[in-house]
């Protein structure tokens, strides 16, 4: 008897030690936030008081053409530059504008092309004076015409989060294209019930600035309304909102070059957001944020990887192709071959993979050097600590996303956004243009380089589309399938 209250003395004894240093680590990783949060507002409030820092060799004629094409004051450009393209942005700023590298969009033409592959070298990429422009247009109505705004979309929550953002680029197309104010959507996704609506719930800033009085009405679903709306086409709506910057000699805007922008000003991370994405930014990229102005501190070259497997490996995909989603389920092997051919080509030393598969997660850094040719410390995974298996191991996802706890689903909400943002932050892309999720981030990261800057990437299905919804894009494994 004295024996078993022993033991079950230093088994209460242990699990205490263990609560304490549990609360103990996540304290401390609560003061770090909140220093990496104080310092980032301390660095933007530094740029927005000393914006035109010649000496950072900023090529800021883009934003004073800007200016000029928008009649607004130079200092509503770069705020609205700095909201639409937020941390992504910052680089340019902070590094040596030599190291940003990419390809103009008329060049790649994602909409065409599966790879960039076979393109010549990289160049280096500027801001685009008509994407400054046309977030600025976008940015400084945000207030303005509330009174003949659109009607108040809902978003569902019975599916992927990427297709729920995709779903409204189309409504919002449309309120451009009648001159109302595009109204931020409420959304109806478990663990969201107590916020007022998209941008709130998911840590992004507010799509408008109108107060909301309808949140509890039966409002339209933005999937189900825009669907059969003829495709907007925005590209005179965009030479007419950056007048002068998109001439007779200058192509118009692609739709790539449009998507990205709406994209861009749909998904702006809040500070709160940023605050949560600053240590893995910090940590994959090498370069600490107080280290940024220091061009020659040591900075990684990053490819990042987007492993879609979840439902999609039902049955061995057998259901993918006959529900219209284009995708078969491949290996880990599939992809890193794609990975392999990067690397060579464009020198990556980095690697940051977003991943809906535990097993996945675990084995790209485990053996990261035979898959990828990579040390295991030059391989990241986000939101390492989410239970995968329990999201995305058993049955589809929409299904499951019904039953999760409120702390569940706001889990996999931030940890797919955090994903999306660091996959644009990457300086090269390897994924499946079959998933909403791969589409968004190469489109987000055209954005986040200043409009006219689209980063290597390889797509192991498809070219990337944006049709609205609509059940056009084309898929190498065959069929057609809803982009």
């Amino acid at each position: 008897g004295v024996q078993v209250k022993q033991a079950l003395h230093r088994s209460t004894r242990i699990k205490s030690i263990s609560r304490r240093r549990l609360q103990t680590a996540k304290d401390i990783e609560k003061k770090q936030q909140r220093i990496r949060l104080s310092r980032w507002r301390a660095v933007k409030n530094h740029i927005l008081a000393h914006p035109f820092d010649p000496s950072r060799g900023v090529d800021l004629s883009p934003f004073l053409q800007a200016a000029n094409a928008t009649s607004v004051p130079v200092a509503i450009v770069i705020e609205a530059v700095h909201t639409a393209t937020h941390f992504g942005f910052y680089d340019f700023l902070f590094q040596s504008p030599n190291s940003i590298l990419g390809y103009p969009v008329a060049t790649v033409q994602p909409e065409l092309e599966r790879s960039t592959l076979g393109q010549s070298k990289l160049r280096v990429c500027r801001p685009d004076p008509a994407a400054a422009a046309f977030q600025t247009q976008l940015e400084h109505t945000a207030a303005c015409g509330c009174k003949s705004a659109s009607i108040r979309y809902k978003l569902e929550g019975n599916i992927g989060l990427g297709a729920e953002v995709s779903a409204l680029l189309k409504p919002f197309a449309m309120a451009l294209l009648n001159d109302q104010r595009f109204l931020d959507p409420d959304l109806k996704r478990p663990g969201c019930e107590d916020t007022s609506g998209f941008a709130t719930c998911l840590d992004l800033m507010p799509v408008d600035r109108c107060i909301h009085k309808n949140k509890n009405e039966n409002l339209p679903s933005a999937r189900e309304t825009s669907r059969p709306m003829a495709p907007p086409d925005l590209s005179r709506f965009v030479q007419a909102k950056t007048v002068g910057l998109f001439s007779k000699k200058k192509a118009p805007p692609t739709h790539f070059w449009i998507i990205s922008q709406l994209v861009a000003y749909l998904l702006r991370p809040n500070d709160r957001r940023f605050g949560r994405l600053t240590l893995a930014i910090e940590n994959i990229r090498g370069r600490p944020l107080d280290q940024l102005y220091n061009d020659s501190f040591p900075r990684r070259k990053v490819l990042g990887l987007h492993v879609r497997r979840g439902d999609t490996c039902i049955e061995g995909g057998a259901r993918e192709l006959k529900r219209h989603k284009g995708r078969v389920c491949d290996d880990l092997a599939t992809y890193a071959t794609s990975v392999r051919r990067m690397i060579a080509k464009y020198g990556f030393n980095a690697l940051f993979v977003a991943t809906d598969d535990a097993q996945v997660a675990i084995e790209v850094i485990r053996n990261a050097k035979s898959l990828f040719g990579l040390e295991s410390k030059a391989v990241f995974v986000a939101n390492a600590q989410l239970d995968r298996n329990k999201l995305y191991g058993s049955g589809y996802y929409n299904s499951n996303i019904k039953k999760l706890a409120s702390t569940e689903a706001r889990d996999d909400a931030n940890a797919l956004l955090d994903d999306l943002f660091l996959l644009a932050h990457a300086d090269g892309l390897v994924a499946k243009f079959t998933s909403n999720v791969a589409r968004l981030a190469l489109a987000l990261s055209n954005a986040m380089r200043g409009g006219n800057c689209v980063v290597p990437y390889e797509s192991l299905d498809a070219n990337w589309c944006a049709d609205f919804g609509r059940l056009t894009g084309n898929s190498i494994n065959g069929g057609a399938f809803y982009c």
